[in-house]
């Protein structure tokens, strides 16, 4: 059993093509701070899943808490990070791992030591470079993509300030590392073949995200402003990374009335590179976790990536935690990890799938909660808690990895792992697939048509065969 913690959501770009692999964790505010065990067995099987479906190939052991996960297509590798710590018995300091996976079988090729806290990771196929960032030491390490094997540490994390998520940009050759103390943050730029500080660019807040353009080299700063008296905004700021230069800073319009009160807060942004549109989610977070669980509204920004103009406001059920971008379809999938509607039994995580073009909802899927429950000093406390999100362009799904959570005793919460299959063109959830426990990452593997999960709980890695999910959009 472990006690999750809070942390900060990590925005990875896979290569050129921008294929998002959004792994691992949720942004610190939506962190829940329970431990999630296994359900006893009832003789049926998990609320909402599929007897058929993605295939889960295999479960294979890669360490006591994988995380994240980035693809690399071309060498056809998947580097998961393990955070490399003892939260059973509560002991820090031990560094952490990468396995790398043969991404066809899911194999274990190799195991590579890294920093403390390691938690988050990018690739960059041009460089041949993995980047593991290493929150409890303030480092980066460098890997090889080839072999796996560190070919440099390097130290990010300035007068206490820790890096908390990792961007790589290989159009122009730099990996941008947000970092955050708590009260002020900054952005790390490293050259992505020696790992060498580039630019360091300071001013900005410690609720930092980051997203490129790999079209041209464009970076994207979401950050927000509290000024005294006036409440708060969410503003984005487009920076040319290769010159440390802010070109121009747009505040959005407010997330809702409570921005007055609450930080209108970013919780993702990415870039669609084939219409050149950012898009952006944010919402005022603040109060207590009970209120933000039930019901708060997210606003979502379409943005011009060119000229940060504003073309369209879209506001979503529920606390938006992550989105990714189908761009195949020309879409935006956003999911709240967890909305309560008032006076309804459960929290249900929500997937919304927004046209980029017009910022209109397609389709709204609510994932499914296990079915209210006693058992003896449990509470019941059904809800579904969303983890991390992947996209598959091919074949137009957004795979959802989410907990879903029955009963509840103090810190410790019994459930199950799932996978929800959901069509990017329609919104329709397809299926849902049982996979381990434990809050983790997801990402796919295109060129091989895997999909892979990461079981924190279990120690393990999810397998599963892309192939079957589905044909085309429905």
């Amino acid at each position: 059993m472990f006690t999750t913690r809070g942390r900060h959501l990590p925005c990875v770009v896979v290569g050129i093509g921008c294929v998002l692999a959004l792994g691992g964790v949720r942004p610190a505010a939506l962190a829940t701070g329970h431990a999630l065990t296994a359900p006893r067995a009832r003789g049926h099987a998990p609320s909402g899943v599929a007897s058929s479906g993605p295939v889960v190939l295999r479960t294979v052991r890669v360490g006591l808490h994988p995380g994240a996960i980035a693809v690399d297509e071309r060498t056809r590798r998947a580097f998961v990070v393990d955070e490399g710590r003892d939260a059973v018995n509560g002991h820090a300091g031990a560094r952490g791992s990468v396995s790398v996976l043969d991404a066809a079988t899911g194999a274990v090729l190799r195991t590579t030591a890294v920093g403390v806290g390691a938690n988050a990771v990018a690739v960059d196929e041009q460089a041949g470079r993995v980047f593991v960032v290493n929150t409890s030491d303030g480092s980066v390490s460098v890997l090889d993509a080839a072999t796996g094997a560190v070919l440099r540490t390097t130290t990010v994390g300035a007068n206490g300030q820790a890096p908390i998520a990792v961007v790589a940009d290989a159009w122009i050759g730099r990996v941008l590392v947000p970092t955050s103390d708590g009260m002020r943050g900054a952005l790390v730029v490293l050259d992505s073949r020696t790992g060498a500080v580039m630019q360091t660019l300071e001013g900005y807040g410690p609720r930092i995200r980051v997203a490129v353009d790999a079209r041209d080299g464009r970076a994207f700063i979401g950050d927000t402003v509290v000024r005294a008296g006036q409440g708060s905004s969410a503003q984005i700021s487009i920076v040319d990374p290769l010159r440390g230069v802010t070109r121009r800073t747009i505040t959005l319009p407010a997330a809702s009335d409570a921005a007055s009160v609450f930080p209108d807060t970013i919780s993702s942004l990415a870039v669609d590179t084939r219409t050149g549109r950012l898009v952006v989610a944010h919402a005022a977070i603040g109060g207590r976790a009970e209120d933000v669980e039930r019901g708060t509204p997210s606003a979502v920004n379409i943005l011009d990536a060119a000229t940060g103009a504003v073309r369209t406001t879209t506001t979503v059920s529920g606390l938006a935690g992550v989105l990714a971008i189908d761009q195949g379809a020309g879409r935006a999938v956003v999911v709240a990890p967890c909305a309560t509607a008032a006076g309804a039994p459960a929290c249900q995580a929500i997937v919304s799938v927004l046209d980029i073009g017009s910022g209109t909802v397609r389709g709204v899927t609510r994932l499914p909660v296990s079915p209210a429950t006693t058992d003896g000093a449990y509470q019941s406390y059904p809800r579904a808690v969303v983890v991390s999100l992947a996209v598959d362009e091919q074949q137009g799904r957004a795979y959802v990895a989410f907990q879903n959570v029955a009963l509840q005793k103090g810190d410790v919460a019994v459930g199950t792992g799932q996978v929800a299959v959901v069509d990017t063109g329609t919104g329709r959830q397809v299926r849902v697939i049982a996979v381990g426990t434990g809050e983790g990452g997801s990402a796919v593997a295109l060129r091989e048509r895997r999909v892979f999960v990461s079981n924190r709980d279990d120690g393990t890695v999810s397998v599963l065969d892309a192939k079957v999910a589905g044909v085309g959009r429905s």
